[in-house]
């Protein structure tokens, strides 16, 4: 959410993950005001669009 203050790659993995699970289920995921410091960490590992992340 909106108070998340870091990002770590082990925590942007598993949310790759839980995206990959959720697109092969045809689940839809959907952020709800993602915090800016995580939208930079996965614009900074290249995983915002695997994410469905806006740019920050």
């Amino acid at each position: 959410g909106t108070q998340v203050e870091r990002a770590d790659t082990a925590a942007l993995q598993l949310l790759c993950a839980l995206f990959q699970d959720a697109e092969a289920d045809h689940w839809d995921v959907q952020w709800h005001q993602p915090s800016v410091a995580l939208q930079n960490a996965a614009q900074l590992l290249n995983v915002s669009a695997h994410l469905a992340l806006p740019a920050a």
